[in-house]
């Protein structure tokens, strides 16, 4: 029986117009530039369904199909931060949706685009115990940039005649392009909660017919380029008028110091802002997740100052006496906030010391209230951030000789702790192979063998890098040369959900081998990921998943002096054959006890997706973390 008696305003069947409506409503996001379109299976979202199938079989987007719409979502999240063009995530009715809520939330936290549409059945007949019904009104709460229900278009758009498929004017191709809009120029997660009646689908007759009339406009038509439609607009970007706020109170600084936290593909007018102030030579503290870093530590710069991008300073930074020398009179920070404890331990010390915060995002990056002041700037993609600085480049007309013995400082302090590093690292690597793998020793070993193929001109690879202690160790035992093409990571809310289909979402984005760096907790939160990981077979996945055990980075609160709670209820062991898992889904698998195996498998070729699991010991891999942030010269 139908929800509700289907009305025409035409001769199509209730389902038809669902149908041509889903195909309206896709083909426009699709012409506008959505290429991806992940699905989760439902039946209140056939319709949507069957006009992706259309979209897919004409080549003019790809579908993915994830059965667990919490996986589905972080993929669709990792789409997004790869390429700064949002996909879209389509699903049911009831629960299915409330799953992408993570995944919204750190869509909206890392200025990340994504398209949310849930079906749902019509308003008429919500709240009534229907079967797998909620309110999905306002279900993401304030977290979407802007939230529509399109069931009142439904039957008006078809009072238009097939023939007017391609036109921009109804007001189904004017939400499509706002929901486009907002999601790419504002940066986020957008939602449209989509009402259907039942019949929800056309007749197999009906739907034949419906695919031949629009083939022949699909045919007969320039992708791209729909008729009446204008192309969206550039961001205007004034990095101008920001570089030269942030020129004023360097003007007045004698000892000015740049802080750089996780940035993601839309954070171009940092970057910018960042080459700008590089060439001025003051020291530059950038984490790994800002994806800056030179790729020869070496690089002179064309006006002849060494890149001042300086290592260790998860080191130095913790040592009181070094602080005392390092104490900055301006700090500029770039990005989201810092990950690494000892540089936001750094802007806390220094809360007298004047602070300008800088992010392309419509969130206040300052959680601990120390900023001065605070430029907001819209994200866009590095092409728009050229186009934006095309008519004026950037410039400092800064004294470049003003900081030369402040930057000396810096250098030379980083410098004996980077030999500390060093020395401390190599000593590990020069027992016999059958040493305890650490997950230091892990994370070293990748940057080595991507660091060697980079020399002799493989392609590049990118690097996602988990939460919790992978995304810290990154900074801890790297050195400056980092050789990935770009760092992706989650660090808007921060969670481990979701991190390994985030990682393989960003595959389809990149050219080239994505590494994702991964704890066994975080592996095992989101073992769903799998599922869609055996059925993209060409995905250039590599795993490096650190099997130590358990949730070991809560031995770096205070709770794990309370040993008779800290194991059972925080560390949580677990003793998963993650060997076996991976062959039930038919994936490629690899273990290493120590650094020579893993080094091993590593440098194999792999023809699509593989999972490395690295042994690594956790009390090791503890004993190495503090002996380099405790150590001193």
């Amino acid at each position: 029986m139908p929800d509700t008696p289907a009305s025409s305003h035409n001769n199509r069947s209730q389902g038809a117009k669902n149908v041509l409506f889903c195909l309206r409503l896709l083909h426009t996001l699709t012409s506008l530039g959505v290429a991806h379109l992940v699905i989760s299976p439902g039946s209140r979202s056939t319709p949507l369904v069957m006009a992706a199938s259309v979209l897919a079989g004409k080549n003019k987007a790809k579908t993915y199909i994830h059965p667990d719409e919490r996986s589905a979502a972080f993929f669709a999240l990792g789409i997004g931060k790869s390429t700064g063009i949002p996909a879209v995530l389509i699903c049911t009715s009831g629960t299915a949706a409330a799953n992408y809520y993570p995944a919204v939330i750190e869509a909206k936290k890392t200025s990340t685009p994504l398209i949310v549409i849930s079906a749902d059945r019509p308003q008429a007949v919500r709240h009534r115990m229907a079967p797998q019904t909620i309110d999905q009104s306002f279900l993401f709460g304030k977290y979407p940039l802007v939230y529509r229900e399109s069931e009142s278009l439904i039957d008006a758009v078809y009072d238009d005649s097939v023939a007017d498929f391609l036109s921009a004017d109804g007001e189904t191709a004017k939400l499509s392009a706002e929901l486009f809009r907002v999601s790419t120029q504002q940066a986020g997660p957008v939602h449209l909660n989509a009402g259907f009646s039942k019949p929800l689908e056309p007749s197999p007759d009906e739907f034949d017919a419906l695919q031949e009339e629009i083939s022949f406009i699909l045919k007969s038509s320039v992708m791209g380029a729909m008729p009446g439609f204008k192309r969206l607009p550039k961001i205007s970007l004034d990095l101008h008028k920001a570089l030269s706020q942030i020129e004023h109170h360097l003007e007045k600084s004698a000892k000015p110091v740049l802080i750089i936290g996780p940035l993601n593909i839309l954070s171009a007018p940092e970057r910018s802002l960042e080459a700008a102030i590089r060439k001025t030579g003051i020291p530059i503290l950038a984490e790994s997740t800002a994806s800056i870093l030179p790729n020869n530590k070496n690089a002179i710069t064309k006006e002849g100052f060494e890149f001042p991008h300086l290592e260790a300073y998860e080191q130095f930074l913790r040592q009181p006496e070094i602080l005392e020398q390092l104490k900055p009179d301006l700090i500029i920070r770039l990005g989201f906030p810092p990950v690494s404890r000892a540089l936001n331990d750094y802007i806390k010390s220094n809360s007298d010391v004047f602070q300008i915060a800088l992010a392309s995002t419509s969130e206040v990056p300052d959680p601990d209230t120390t900023a001065d002041e605070i430029i907001l700037l819209p994200p866009c993609s590095s092409d728009e951030a050229e186009t934006a600085l095309q008519a004026e480049p950037l410039s400092l007309s800064i004294n470049k000789k003003n900081w030369v013995d402040w930057s000396g400082i810096w250098k030379e302090i980083s410098k004996v702790y980077s030999h500390i590093r060093e020395s401390l690292m190599e000593n590990a690597t020069k027992t016999d192979a059958e040493k305890k793998l650490t997950d230091g020793l892990a994370i070293r070993s990748l940057i080595k063998l991507i660091s060697a193929d980079s020399e002799t001109g493989s392609p590049q690879c990118a690097l996602f890098i988990s939460n919790s202690f992978s995304v810290r160790d990154l900074d801890l035992f790297r050195n400056n040369t980092l050789p990935f093409s770009h760092v992706f990571h989650n660090r808007g809310a921060s969670g481990i959900d979701g991190v390994t289909s985030t990682a393989l979402g960003c595959t389809t984005g990149i050219n080239g081998e994505l590494w994702l760096m991964i704890g066994d907790i975080s592996f095992l939160h989101d073992t769903n990921a799998l599922l869609q990981i055996a059925t993209l077979t060409n995905a250039r996945l590599r795993v490096v998943l650190l099997n130590n055990s358990g949730g070991t980075i809560f031995r770096m609160l205070p709770v794990y002096n309370h040993q008779q709670i800290y194991t059972k209820y925080f560390e949580t062991p677990q003793q998963v054959d993650f060997g076996t898992l991976c062959r039930a889904y038919g994936i490629e698998y690899r273990k290493a006890k120590t650094s020579k195996e893993l080094t091993k498998h590593f440098e194999e070729k792999y023809d699509g997706p593989v999972i490395i699991e690295a042994i690594t010991d956790p009390d090791s891999s503890m004993t190495e973390r503090r002996l380099l942030w405790n150590t001193a010269p």
